[in-house]
């Protein structure tokens, strides 16, 4: 799977992002974007710093590619269980969760994202071809 480092050059909307990089990187328009945060680890008794770790921030879809930039809109929805999904088998009904930069007013489900932030473009992973199944 190719892996393409990139960092925010602008926040376009609430469920938008802009990239540096384009398709001169190999970025494709379906590639899964990822932003980390960084978490330092110490040991709770010798108070040693252990190393750290890079948990998923925010998950986003690439929708538009240019030469040398790429837009990006969020896939990750918000946190929570809807009675429908429970008795209806309903997915995909709770809002999308939104994009706040440091001056914004972060709400529960809102992710704080800053310019030069860095990110991860990977292609999508290889799905079976269901059309002979039709």
């Amino acid at each position: 799977m190719r892996s393409i480092n990139a960092k925010v050059a602008n926040v376009l909307s609430p469920t938008q992002i802009a990239l540096n990089a384009g398709t001169d990187q190999g970025v494709r328009v379906g590639d899964n974007v990822r932003l980390y945060r960084a978490v330092r680890v110490t040991d709770p008794d010798s108070k040693e710093d252990l190393g750290g770790v890079q948990l998923t921030k925010l998950n986003l879809r690439v929708n538009h590619v240019q030469d040398r930039l790429c837009t990006a809109i969020v896939t990750d929805r918000e946190a929570g269980t809807d009675i429908n999904n429970v008795f209806f088998n309903i997915t995909n009904i709770r809002p999308l969760k939104q994009i706040t930069t440091k001056t914004g007013h972060p709400g529960p489900n809102s992710v704080f994202v800053d310019v030069g932030e860095s990110a991860v473009v990977e292609g999508p992973e290889a799905v079976a071809d269901d059309s002979e199944r039709f």
